[in-house]
């Protein structure tokens, strides 16, 4: 497997068994939810790939229908026909793109990616087990776990340890005092408990964000340096891998 970082935030290709799998691309530069950006928006500071390079891509993954993971603008450049695996709510808005080969994915649920690689949908914790899906990749030689909000380890913790490459978020956010993406402390925790080989952080500077939602209602805390620093003090085995925008693993 080669997992290639496509921005400064949660954009992913993965290619593995001969193929490559688009995850969350988001390659514009900027989104916003509706009605604008004075409620909630997001622009880049470092150019990211662009829209045309996934357009040869040979399947699509999709972690939620949120804007940042399900980005209209940058699937348009997408076959419809290509395969895709999604949650149910972001599986019924690329069908309302008219993407015809949707695969909607539940907790547990298996599907055959290619010859040799499959998919494997795995429940976040609470506040997104209804509405987002982390996913393992398997092939003959390694496991691939993605979670892009919050790790649930009492409920789903066995199916994902040990796996060889682990990406999932370091630093907090708190939505109205409530968590939506855990903690660096948290994050250091589940790392030691589910002992991956290798962490790759996602959802980068989530604090970049703007618009009175993002000021009045968002509290972000934590650095990807923090949490380095507190996994190198717990001295766990696994290894820190930051990769940046065009970086490959």
């Amino acid at each position: 497997m080669k997992l290639h970082r496509l921005d400064d935030y949660q954009s992913w290709l993965l290619e593995v068994g001969g193929r490559r799998i688009a995850i969350d691309p988001w390659l514009t530069h900027a989104h916003k939810l509706p009605p604008g950006h004075w409620l909630y928006g997001r622009r880049r500071e470092v150019v990211p790939a662009t829209r045309e390079s996934i357009a040869g891509v040979d399947a699509l993954l999709l972690t939620g229908p949120f804007a940042d993971h399900c980005d209209p603008e940058t699937l348009s450049v997408l076959p419809r026909d290509l395969p895709a695996y999604a949650n149910r709510q972001a599986a019924r808005r690329l069908r309302g793109m008219g993407f015809t080969r949707v695969t909607s994915m539940v907790d547990a649920q298996t599907a055959t990616l290619f010859d040799g690689v499959t998919l494997e949908a795995v429940q976040p914790g609470f506040p997104y087990r209804h509405n987002s899906l982390g996913y393992v990749v398997r092939d003959a030689h390694a496991r691939l776990y993605l979670e892009t909000h919050m790790v649930d380890v009492a409920r789903h913790g066995e199916r994902v340890r040990d796996v060889d490459v682990a990406i999932w978020p370091v630093q907090g956010v708190w939505l109205l005092g409530i968590p939506f993406v855990m903690s660096t402390e948290r994050a250091v925790e589940v790392t030691r408990e589910l002992a991956p080989r290798v962490v790759v952080p996602t959802g980068n500077d989530p604090q970049r964000a703007h618009g009175l939602m993002s000021k009045a209602m968002l509290w972000c805390r934590g650095a990807v340096d923090d949490y380095a620093q507190l996994l190198a003090a717990s001295g766990a085995a696994t290894r820190f891998v930051p990769l940046g925008p065009g970086e490959s693993l």
